[in-house]
Parts: C-alpha cells; sequence; structure tokens
C-alpha cells in the first residue's frame, strides 16, 4: 500500500510508521484513505501543538487586548478527535486490538518473600 505521488513527506513518515508498526495483513487497500487522513490529523496535531506550545493557549485579542482562548487549540482538539475515531476504527489504538476476554484481569501469581506495602509483616 502506498499514499499518492505528491504526499507530502511528513504525511509519508506517519504513514509509514503506522504501515510497519502492524503485520502485513492488518491493513487492506480500502483502509488507505482513513490511513491518509489519520496521518494528516497526526501532522496538522502536531503543528498545532508546536503553535501552542509557542503562542500558548490564551493569548491576547488583537484589538481589545483581552485574554482569549487561541484558536489554534479548537483546531488542535479536532485533530486530536479525528485521530482518536480513526485510530479505533483502523484498531491501531491498544484498545481497539485487544480482545474483551484477553483483557479481562489474571490473577497474578504471587513473588516469593515480597512483601506488599498493605500486607502485615510477619
Amino acid at each position: 500500500m502506498a499514499l499518492p505521488r505528491g504526499t507530502p513527506k511528513p504525511q509519508l513518515a506517519v504513514f509509514r510508521d503506522v504501515l510497519d508498526s502492524f503485520p502485513a495483513g492488518h491493513f487492506c487497500p480500502a483502509d488507505l484513505p482513513m490511513l491518509a487522513r489519520y496521518a494528516d490529523a497526526a501532522v496538522q496535531a502536531a503543528k498545532l501543538a508546536k503553535l501552542l506550545d509557542e503562542q500558548g493557549a490564551i493569548i491576547e485579542h488583537p484589538v481589545s487586548k483581552r485574554p482569549l482562548v487561541n484558536p489554534a487549540h479548537a483546531a488542535y482538539v479536532g485533530a486530536c478527535n479525528v485521530m482518536t475515531s480513526l485510530a479505533s476504527r483502523l484498531r491501531i489504538c491498544p484498545s481497539a486490538r485487544i480482545r474483551q476476554d484477553a483483557a479481562d484481569l489474571k490473577p497474578v501469581p504471587k513473588a516469593a518473600n515480597v512483601k506488599r506495602p498493605w500486607e502485615k509483616a510477619k
């Protein structure tokens, strides 16, 4: 699978990272548009996070000089929401890859001679 020619390098890097993180059969050609949008959203979120780090979440209104929530914050939240939604649908987030029965709590064997903070001394 490959993104169309002319795709910017940052999106290609995200796309490759995602593809290389999973076995060959995890994605099918029909997933390509969602993978491309995921890469777009990831790059946009990274750029907006950098902008928010530089400018801050609260900026000064250019005319009234009053404090104002940076408009980049809403765009950042939107990009993160797109990533979250697509990650779930593409099964690239851990919660989407784990079966419920495999995620149930299993008893952990007690290590020999290890005292837990809540256990009384013998």
